[in-house]
């Protein structure tokens, strides 16, 4: 496992007109990612941030700590994704995930849910 100070910091993007920006520190160093769409409405959530980026930190063997409001069900779910992906391909290093607002949402009455694919490595 590696040090929390060698961290990917997460915070919730910003959405602007059919663009969605988010920004990662990796160390001393910002990364600004944006998703566009003509055709899209995009909204802007840690969520997205986190999934985009739990790969390439377990590549490199970096922590997350995501700063932001975040579904405390998707970052549980994100550390079990970790423990299943780091046993498939051991290229890939087992890394902490620090969530500093995790929310457990209350259930909806109306029984709907909410789903993404990400479409593959």
């Amino acid at each position: 496992m590696t040090r929390l100070t060698d961290q990917i910091t997460i915070t919730n993007g910003v959405s602007k007109a059919k663009r969605v920006e988010y920004n990662l520190q990796l160390n001393n160093r910002n990364y600004d990612i944006y998703f566009a769409s003509d055709q899209l409405v995009l909204n802007a959530n840690t969520e997205s941030a986190l999934a985009l980026s739990v790969l390439g930190a377990m590549h490199s063997g970096r922590n997350i700590r995501i700063t932001d409001s975040i579904s405390a069900t998707f970052v549980d779910n994100q550390r079990q994704l970790i423990d299943v992906f780091t046993r498939w391909f051991p290229t890939y290093k087992k890394i902490m995930l620090v969530a500093d607002n995790a929310v457990r949402a209350n259930r909806s009455p109306s029984g709907r849910v909410g789903s993404f694919f990400t479409g593959g490595r």
